[in-house]
Protein backbone atom coordinates (compact mmCIF):
# COMPACT_ATOMS: atom_id res chain seq x y z
CA UNK A 1 0.00 0.00 0.00
CA UNK A 2 2.94 2.32 0.45
CA UNK A 3 5.26 1.92 -2.54
CA UNK A 4 6.90 5.33 -2.22
CA UNK A 5 7.66 4.86 1.46
CA UNK A 6 8.73 1.24 0.94
CA UNK A 7 11.32 2.21 -1.68
CA UNK A 8 12.55 5.11 0.45
CA UNK A 9 12.95 2.73 3.40
CA UNK A 10 14.80 0.19 1.28
CA UNK A 11 17.03 2.97 -0.09
CA UNK A 12 17.98 4.05 3.42
CA UNK A 13 18.67 0.47 4.47
CA UNK A 14 20.77 -0.13 1.34
CA UNK A 15 22.92 2.89 2.30
CA UNK A 16 23.50 1.34 5.74
CA UNK A 17 24.31 -2.05 4.20
CA UNK A 18 26.80 -0.46 1.78
CA UNK A 19 28.54 1.37 4.64
CA UNK A 20 28.79 -1.87 6.62
CA UNK A 21 30.29 -3.69 3.63
CA UNK A 22 32.79 -0.88 3.04
CA UNK A 23 33.85 -0.99 6.69
CA UNK A 24 34.63 -4.68 6.12
CA UNK A 25 36.78 -3.84 3.09
CA UNK A 26 34.30 -4.73 0.36
CA UNK A 27 33.72 -2.38 -2.55
CA UNK A 28 30.06 -1.89 -3.46
CA UNK A 29 28.52 0.32 -6.14
CA UNK A 30 26.62 3.09 -4.36
CA UNK A 31 24.06 3.69 -7.09
CA UNK A 32 21.47 1.25 -5.76
CA UNK A 33 20.25 3.51 -2.96
CA UNK A 34 20.01 6.46 -5.34
CA UNK A 35 18.11 4.39 -7.90
CA UNK A 36 15.60 3.27 -5.25
CA UNK A 37 15.07 6.89 -4.16
CA UNK A 38 14.50 7.87 -7.79
CA UNK A 39 12.06 5.00 -8.26
CA UNK A 40 10.22 6.00 -5.07
CA UNK A 41 9.47 9.43 -6.54
CA UNK A 42 7.61 7.78 -9.43
CA UNK A 43 4.91 6.42 -7.12
CA UNK A 44 2.05 8.49 -5.69
CA UNK A 45 2.72 9.99 -2.27
CA UNK A 46 0.58 8.10 0.23
CA UNK A 47 1.94 9.56 3.45
CA UNK A 48 -1.61 9.98 4.69
CA UNK A 49 -1.65 6.19 5.14
CA UNK A 50 0.97 6.59 7.88
CA UNK A 51 3.42 4.11 6.35
CA UNK A 52 6.58 3.78 8.43
CA UNK A 53 9.95 2.19 7.81
CA UNK A 54 10.48 1.20 11.42
CA UNK A 55 7.65 -1.31 11.26
CA UNK A 56 9.92 -3.65 9.31
CA UNK A 57 11.80 -6.30 11.25
CA UNK A 58 15.61 -6.10 11.14
CA UNK A 59 17.09 -8.96 9.08
CA UNK A 60 20.50 -10.11 7.88
CA UNK A 61 21.77 -8.83 4.52
CA UNK A 62 20.72 -11.91 2.54
CA UNK A 63 17.17 -11.82 3.88
CA UNK A 64 17.01 -8.05 3.40
CA UNK A 65 18.08 -8.28 -0.25
CA UNK A 66 15.63 -11.14 -0.87
CA UNK A 67 12.84 -9.05 0.64
CA UNK A 68 13.90 -6.08 -1.50
CA UNK A 69 13.74 -8.27 -4.62
CA UNK A 70 10.29 -9.61 -3.66
CA UNK A 71 9.06 -6.07 -3.02
CA UNK A 72 10.39 -4.77 -6.34
CA UNK A 73 8.77 -7.68 -8.18
CA UNK A 74 5.46 -7.11 -6.39
CA UNK A 75 5.56 -3.37 -7.12
CA UNK A 76 6.41 -4.16 -10.73
CA UNK A 77 3.41 -6.44 -11.08
CA UNK A 78 1.01 -4.10 -9.31
CA UNK A 79 2.12 -0.75 -10.70
CA UNK A 80 3.74 -1.44 -14.08
CA UNK A 81 0.79 -0.21 -16.11
CA UNK A 82 0.25 2.86 -13.95
CA UNK A 83 3.81 4.00 -13.36
CA UNK A 84 6.55 2.10 -15.15
CA UNK A 85 5.36 1.68 -18.71
CA UNK A 86 5.09 5.08 -20.40
CA UNK A 87 6.31 4.79 -23.99
CA UNK A 88 9.31 7.01 -23.28
CA UNK A 89 10.70 4.80 -20.49
CA UNK A 90 12.63 1.51 -20.59
CA UNK A 91 11.62 -1.06 -17.99
CA UNK A 92 13.92 -3.89 -16.98
CA UNK A 93 13.96 -6.50 -14.28
CA UNK A 94 16.93 -8.17 -12.67
CA UNK A 95 17.10 -11.87 -13.42
CA UNK A 96 19.29 -14.72 -12.20
CA UNK A 97 23.00 -13.96 -11.97
CA UNK A 98 22.37 -10.25 -12.46
CA UNK A 99 21.07 -10.55 -16.02
CA UNK A 100 18.44 -8.05 -17.09
CA UNK A 101 15.53 -8.52 -19.43
CA UNK A 102 12.36 -6.79 -20.51
CA UNK A 103 9.90 -6.14 -17.76
CA UNK A 104 6.69 -8.13 -18.15
CA UNK A 105 3.65 -6.33 -16.85
CA UNK A 106 0.64 -7.87 -15.16
CA UNK A 107 -1.39 -7.57 -18.36
CA UNK A 108 1.31 -9.50 -20.29
CA UNK A 109 2.28 -6.45 -22.37
CA UNK A 110 5.98 -5.70 -22.50
CA UNK A 111 7.25 -2.35 -21.35
CA UNK A 112 9.14 -0.74 -24.20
Amino acid sequence: NCPRVAFKCFAEEVKVLIKELEVNGQKVPGKVGHMLQTLAREFPDQQRLACQCELLQEKNATEFLSELLRTVEMMNTEFCNKVLSPPDRKCFQMGPAGRTGPLRCKNQHKCS
